[in-house]
């Protein structure tokens, strides 16, 4: 499962815990979505040279 397929997944979960009455479990499942966005944000990070694709310090060799 995507990890964007399992926040959604955890989101759902949410409104259902809540609607129970289930506050702890909300709590719960709010960390963990906030963990996977987290972790999916880190590969756009600005220390990772603005994302997977970025040229953005690139050198190529034919340059030197």
């Amino acid at each position: 499962m995507k990890s964007k397929e399992r926040i959604a997944d955890l989101e759902q979960q949410v409104y259902l815990a809540f609607a129970d009455g289930n506050y702890e479990m909300v709590d719960a499942l709010e960390t963990e979505i906030e963990k996977l966005r987290q972790s999916r944000s880190a590969v756009f990070d600005s220390n990772h040279n603005e994302g997977p694709y970025s040229t953005e310090g690139y050198m190529p060799m034919d340059d030197y």
